[in-house]
């Protein structure tokens, strides 16, 4: 009798078991370095500080446009440093559905600021001054790596605080603090 009760809570136990599976855990790469191409030049640092989370310093050069009250535009590129934390929200998520997450792929939420010093104009416009600014953007984006080319796009809705007001013929706006927005498509290549 002990041996068929014994028997029948072996086959009973086997039954409730549950095989347990460990989870494979996708991250954000350590480190990454990149070069990326779009309205402008950009060199950057993507730093491993959380399991989905990264800090993304970049310097480069980027389009920048001002407009006087009659119209006119002015196109030119100058210098932009930005300081970034991100978060890849999805990134658990694609690599569990066998989507690539190399080199960072998968969508992601940052808080981005931006410096732009005075300090040059390309190409170089004497009639304009472009005074130190600072941009704080919340962001949302995407990031797809092939093969270390990559393409990103972001998006997003923020302040942007000049230290002195631009001189550019008879641009009249006083204010300090606007609104602005970032709205970028970028190609690149990690090394």
């Amino acid at each position: 009798m002990k041996k068929k009760l014994l028997l029948l809570i072996l086959i009973v136990s086997q039954s409730f078991s549950v095989d347990a599976q460990e989870q494979e855990i996708f991250e954000v790469e350590k480190s990454i370095n990149q070069i990326q191409l779009g309205p402008g030049l950009w060199f950057s640092n993507e730093t491993l500080i959380g399991i989905n989370s990264t800090l993304r310093t970049e310097i480069g050069v980027e389009l920048s446009a001002i407009m006087d009250n009659e119209n006119n535009y002015a196109y030119f590129f100058t210098p932009a440093i930005s300081l970034e934390p991100r978060n890849y929200y999805n990134i658990q998520k694609r690599g569990e559905k066998g989507k690539v997450t190399e080199g960072n792929s998968a969508n992601y939420f940052s808080l981005k600021g931006t410096f732009y010093p005075n300090m040059f104009t390309l190409p170089k416009h004497d009639e304009i001054y472009v005074p130190n600014q600072l941009k704080i953007i919340p962001m949302w984006g995407i990031r797809r790596d092939f093969n270390r080319l990559n393409f990103e796009f972001g998006a997003g809705v923020g302040g942007i605080y000049v230290f002195k007001k631009p001189i550019w013929r008879d641009y009249r706006n006083n204010s300090r603090f606007n609104i602005t927005f970032d709205l970028h498509a970028r190609i690149g290549y990690r090394f």
